[in-house]
């Protein structure tokens, strides 16, 4: 029978910090190049891209020290594929996460959009406010992409630690049971105005699904 550490072993795990540390450091990365290229057509206030690029710097140079003084651990390229009857609802979760929702998101916003009906709904905005907003989705999906690419880090360095997977399984269906209510909701806003579409119906499948994948090798217990 699988037998839990104590609470917080996860957190005190050396591989799994060490490795989530280097992980932020492309991450923040990311988010720098995105600003220094939108930087030029920009049009929301540079000040706030300025303050943007030097708290991810700032972020980086953090995460490197953190990274370093915690052993330096990389991410094990023979191990990036979660098994076993923790690692394969996370790596289904993963799959899901990064193909509906962190490429599209990053790549094809536009097309995206257009299927949740919102041309209508976006019509009388500003242009710095479709700006905000377009930002904001893109920075959406960079998270999506880089959070799964932080478990799937763990997994590599820990791929035979059924107490880390545990957790990690736990947490994955959890968000996932979020997410579930907050399309929910969306939902039945769209149904009461006529517009509840084959997209939505898709996404709450696809996420109950995953959810419950995940659930289903897990037991109710704390993830903490």
């Amino acid at each position: 029978m699988h037998q839990l550490r104590p609470r917080g072993c996860l957190a005190k795990a050396s591989q799994a910090r060490s490795v989530l540390c280097f992980m932020a450091i492309p991450t923040h990365a990311w988010f720098v190049v995105g600003e220094i290229m939108v930087l030029p057509n920009s049009a929301m206030p540079k000040e706030g891209h300025y303050f943007n690029i030097v708290l991810w710097t700032t972020f980086i140079i953090l995460s490197y020290l953190g990274w370093k003084e915690s052993g330096a651990v990389l991410p094990d390229t023979d191990a990036l594929i979660p098994k076993g009857r923790f690692g394969t609802p996370l790596l289904v979760w993963a799959i899901n996460n990064t193909i509906s929702y962190g490429l599209p998101l990053v790549l094809l916003r536009d097309k995206m959009m257009e299927q949740y009906a919102v041309d209508s709904f976006m019509a009388g905005f500003t242009p710095d406010v479709k700006f905000l907003i377009d930002t904001v989705l893109g920075n959406t999906g960079k998270l999506f992409i880089n959070n799964t690419a932080g478990v799937i880090a763990i997994c590599s360095v820990e791929p035979t630690n059924e107490d880390t997977l545990y957790r990690l399984s736990r947490v994955a269906s959890s968000v996932g049971f979020y997410y579930l209510g907050a399309f929910a909701i969306w939902a039945n806003v769209n149904l009461l105005g006529k517009s509840r579409g084959e997209v939505e119906e898709e996404v709450d499948v696809r996420r109950s699904g995953c959810a419950r994948s995940s659930l289903s090798r897990t037991a109710p217990s704390s993830p903490t």
